[in-house]
């Protein structure tokens, strides 16, 4: 873990030319979302390892050289990574994770427009459409699968990104007539519970 992080810092701060410029424009337009996520989210695990971010940066000094890393560096890479990132397991290389800039400027809407893949070979993402999408729509993707119920789709939001998904399927009780979330009744043939109060979260 520390070689691996010491070496993406490190290729963070030294690369030139193009790529160098590429990589600033990205960090700018993530910047923004990565301080909305750390002021939003108070005291997180990964933002809050102080003791291994000193560890990390004495390695990356000492052993590897870098002099110029300092504790900032590792913290915004880490909270970059976790906001930001793309988990890479659906093209089996899981705890891998890649940035993708401009994916990561969608929003996140559970009935989202669109669909992404990742080419295993190239790294290459492609975002299509999976419904049409209405001129001056907005093209959104989803944070979370799509499999979960209400609740769950929520707190998994909340705990990752630090918001209250209000997209249409979540704004619906019934989930769009499907009773994703409710509770059949063991009354009735056709009866549903669902739930009256959409905000339930599990904070910690």
């Amino acid at each position: 873990m520390e070689d691996i992080m010491s070496r993406s810092v490190t290729k963070y701060k030294q690369q030139q030319g193009i790529f160098w410029k590429w990589m600033m424009d990205c960090i700018k337009k993530l910047e923004y979302a990565c301080t909305q996520f750390t002021e939003r989210s108070g005291e997180t695990k990964d933002l809050e390892k102080t003791k291994f971010v000193e560890d990390l940066v004495k390695v990356m000094q000492v052993k590897l050289g870098a002099k110029d890393i300092i504790s900032q560096d590792v913290h915004q890479t880490m909270g970059i990574k976790r906001t930001n990132a793309s988990n890479l397991s659906s093209i089996g290389l899981d705890g891998a994770n890649a940035l993708y800039p401009t994916y990561t400027l969608m929003n996140s809407h559970c009935y989202c427009n669109s669909r992404s893949t990742i080419d295993p070979k190239t790294f290459q993402m492609r975002v299509k459409a999976n419904r049409d999408i209405k001129s001056r729509e907005e093209i959104s993707t989803r944070y979370v699968t799509v499999l979960e119920g209400r609740p769950r789709r929520r707190n998994l939001i909340w705990s990752g990104w630090k918001f209250i998904c209000e997209c249409k399927r979540c704004e619906d009780p019934t989930e769009f007539g499907t009773y994703f979330s409710a509770i059949k009744s063991l009354k009735c043939s056709s009866g549903f519970k669902l739930s009256k109060n959409k905000y339930i979260l599990h904070i910690s």
